[in-house]
């Protein structure tokens, strides 16, 4: 099977997934408590929301590289199926 690989450039820590998908339950946690404080939401849970965001943010915004195998995706097609491939398993992720 051919391989296909995500990271984070040299100069930035790579985040784990796992840890990606914590950042966003924590800003979804934080978000719901400022759906449910309605009309008047405290400080204290904007600035929860808020930090929860930017950390988040901050994740997203890297530059990332994708590799793949050269032995196994040799062909502009195979490169293409791949790159839709990711490209899918991306806008899943949520």
């Amino acid at each position: 099977m051919a391989r296909l690989t995500l990271y984070a450039t040299a100069a930035q820590d790579a985040v784990a997934y796992a840890d990606q998908q914590g950042l966003v339950s924590t800003f979804e946690t934080a978000l719901a408590v400022l759906v449910a404080d309605a009309a008047s939401p405290t400080q204290a849970h904007v600035t929860t929301a808020n930090n929860a965001y930017t950390s988040l943010k901050a994740v997203w915004t890297r530059d990332l590289v994708v590799d793949y195998d050269r032995a196994n995706i040799n062909t502009d097609n195979l490169k293409n199926q791949a790159i839709r491939a990711i490209l899918q398993q991306m806008l899943n992720v949520r």
